[in-house]
């Protein structure tokens, strides 16, 4: 085969390559693109940017508190409700998006914990599917299924807003939440035989 065919060939490939990817991206995060895009209330294309609909994030957030208090999960935990230290307290006042990214992050690696303890591998490209590989061996209720979803919205929506609409005492209730799924998960995984206490924060 001659260099040239092999150059016309690579080239068909790669003007092929993107809209193939694109089309494949879509089928798979379908759910992701379609819940996102109910949210939103108004793109920036200048910007390259987009906002949502507060009214949907603080419904997210409270179906979030309202399965979390609900669940197995919390009924098995400690009363006492976690609280915000400095540090965090500082970094929403500062910079919410951040807030909410890192506390999400702090979550996700505590189910990817769980996931390992269950002997699964968790597909981190969309937490809801995440959730549901968690329930669907046993790691978690239904109702925190739910509420890993919830928080999840939240995140994907600060992850792509140009002007993250929540209030602070929002952000403060999505913050506290993720500690609180959490330590839930963390304490399951104490509870596993073979595993001792998680180190506290």
């Amino acid at each position: 085969m001659s260099p040239e065919l092999l150059t016309a060939i690579a080239a068909i490939f790669g003007s092929i390559a993107w809209p193939v990817a694109i089309i494949v991206v879509v089928i798979v995060m379908r759910r992701e693109i379609t819940h996102l895009l109910s949210r939103l209330e108004h793109v920036n294309f200048a910007g390259n940017g987009m906002s949502f609909n507060k009214a949907a994030l603080k419904a997210d957030i409270q179906d979030a508190a309202e399965n979390l208090a609900e669940s197995a999960e919390t009924e098995a935990t400690s009363t006492r409700r976690p609280a915000l230290d400095l540090t965090m307290t500082a970094l929403i006042d500062t910079d919410p998006v951040q807030a909410v990214v890192f506390s999400w992050r702090r979550l996700e690696q505590a189910m990817i914990e769980l996931a390992d303890a269950h002997n699964v591998w968790l597909d981190l490209r969309s937490a809801r599917k995440s959730a549901e590989q968690l329930r669907g061996v046993g790691a978690i209720s239904l109702e925190m299924a739910e509420v890993i979803k919830s928080l999840y919205s939240t995140y994907k929506s600060a992850m792509h807003s140009y002007n993250f609409a929540l209030d602070k005492p929002s952000i403060e209730q999505y913050v506290l939440l993720t500690i609180e799924t959490r330590d839930a998960i963390l304490k399951m995984l104490s509870t596993k035989p073979g595993r001792s206490e998680p180190p506290a924060d």
